[in-house]
């Protein structure tokens, strides 16, 4: 009995480390010029400039640029930023905006009124500045007419809805390119499980001190890892700010943009990096923004 107690507060000691790194976020602040901002994907869902915005429905600027117009987009999906707001709801609500070729107008299409957090500090570090912020959002494609690709895309970013800004290069969605192949969520959770399971056995057939340890270790961690597979939640992608679950697939970069181009030098409106997945039923969007600690 004392072997079995001794066994379970093991475990519960390892399990709550782990949980303490997973779940732990930053407290630090971070550099943004402004309080409100919106991040957007300009989505050309058809690539076709002839059916959607014309005249000056989606302006843009960056650098030193004149400010223009971009043509053909079929549909907006808008995040708002409020960075002043309580730690960890800076994030939403997400919009869909809808082109109406009748009054040549965007209108409200629908609203996800929920509000998440920025991933502070969890962008891509392998390259400068290494300190990105990451903005995520999706949408349904439903709400945007189940778009059968490729679409033509530009993410845009903006201190509120100002017409200082920053915008990526035009890159498409779905790519024509193969991607690696990886273990789906259902066949890493049972992987495992199938460990935890081995793990069990081997408790019962060696009872030696150095196996009760390893096989604790290796049950928990099957357990925590069955917790990041993102059983809590069941999205592809969840809006939490890290970047884990685009690890899980070997996301890269739909697109990249030059550092420091914000047309008045904001790193809040600075897009690094720009990533998109999808699955059957969300668009996923995931901006890298320069941010930075204050």
């Amino acid at each position: 009995m004392g072997r079995v107690k001794t066994l379970i507060v093991t475990v519960a000691l390892i399990f709550g480390v782990i949980c303490l790194s997973v779940f732990s976020h930053t407290t630090e602040s971070w550099a943004y010029d402004k309080c409100l901002y919106i991040y957007e994907a300009l989505l050309d869902t058809d690539n076709n400039e002839s059916t959607g915005s014309n005249g000056d429905q989606v302006m843009v600027i960056q650098g030193g640029e004149i400010s223009h117009a971009i043509h053909g987009i079929d549909y907006i999906v808008r995040v708002e930023a409020d960075i002043c707001a309580t730690e960890g709801q800076e994030l939403g609500p997400i919009r869909i905006l809808r082109w109406n070729n009748i009054d040549s107008k965007f209108g409200l299409e629908t609203s996800y009124p929920s509000t998440y957090g920025i991933g502070f500090g969890n962008g891509d570090i392998t390259t400068p500045p290494h300190h990105a912020d990451v903005i995520e959002f999706q949408a349904f494609k439903s709400d945007m007419g189940n778009p059968p690709g490729p679409m033509k895309i530009v993410y845009h970013a903006s201190y509120s809805a100002a017409t200082d800004n920053d915008y990526t290069a035009a890159f498409f969605y779905p790519e024509r390119t193969f991607g690696v192949p990886s273990f789906s969520q259902w066949g890493m959770i049972i992987l495992l499980v199938l460990l935890a399971v081995s793990a069990i056995w081997m408790l019962k057939k060696r009872n030696s001190a150095t196996v009760r340890v390893l096989c604790s270790l290796l049950i928990v961690l099957s357990i925590a890892g069955i917790v990041s597979a993102n059983l809590v939640c069941p999205e592809k992608i969840c809006l939490d700010g890290l970047v884990e679950d685009w690890n899980e697939f070997f996301a890269t970069p739909s697109v990249n943009d030059p550092v420091g181009d914000s047309s008045i030098g904001d790193s809040g409106e600075d897009i690094f990096k720009g990533y998109i997945t999808s699955d059957d039923t969300h668009f996923y969007f995931r901006m890298d923004i320069v941010g930075g600690p204050r």
